[in-house]
């Protein structure tokens, strides 16, 4: 994370892990996009640079 900004999501069971995250070029990029964002719609923010982890985040209907 040194040369990224990064949104994450955690498990509320487990707030020190992480299961999906996001690289962005520049912080103003990472809170734009996580303000953007309905994660209950949408399965991943827009405008990320890079995933970071292997999985893809799915939604559940």
């Amino acid at each position: 994370m040194a040369y990224d900004w990064r949104l994450f999501m955690t498990p509320k069971a487990s707030p020190t892990t992480w299961d999906y995250g996001w690289a962005y070029a520049s912080g103003e990029a990472a809170l734009a996009a996580a303000v953007r964002w309905d994660d209950v719609s949408e399965p991943e923010p827009l405008g990320w640079s890079r995933r970071v982890g292997m999985t893809v985040r799915q939604l559940v209907c």
